[in-house]
């Protein structure tokens, strides 16, 4: 079974993702161009997609 991932429109910010066993940030382009989904730093297959610091306001109604 393979994986789906979004390919980042033209003039987005690019997403990363953090690997959580040695922390390394890893650009989404470097995951997209290689056969496997791993970290180039330790192997460790296990990714943490990077989330902005931006906290979402909503209204309650």
């Amino acid at each position: 079974m393979g994986v789906v991932m979004e390919v980042p429109k033209e003039g987005e910010e690019s997403v990363s993702y953090i690997c959580i066993k040695c922390g390394e940030t890893i650009p989404y382009r470097h995951i997209a161009t290689s056969p496997e989904i791993k970290c180039p730093n330790c192997g460790y297959r296990v990714l943490k997609k990077m989330r902005p610091p931006v906290v979402k306001v909503v209204k309650a109604r």
